[in-house]
């Protein structure tokens, strides 16, 4: 699996977790869950932009 592709995964489960806290919030679920749901996914769809950022700085 090249280093790129592992970004992008990182970058996919991000907004995935994402928009699961926000279906969540529309389900009228506790509170607590969603935002967890919400800052795991953009701290996790951050890392993957940073990483394909910094991976192909690496080849200029």
């Amino acid at each position: 699996m090249d280093k790129k592709n592992k970004g992008l995964i990182y970058t996919i489960f991000g907004m995935v977790f994402t928009s699961l806290g926000m279906l969540l919030l529309t389900m009228e679920k506790p509170a607590w869950i969603c935002l967890t749901s919400f800052i795991i996914g953009v701290l996790l769809a951050l890392f993957g932009v940073i990483k394909i950022v910094l991976d192909n700085n690496k080849k200029i």
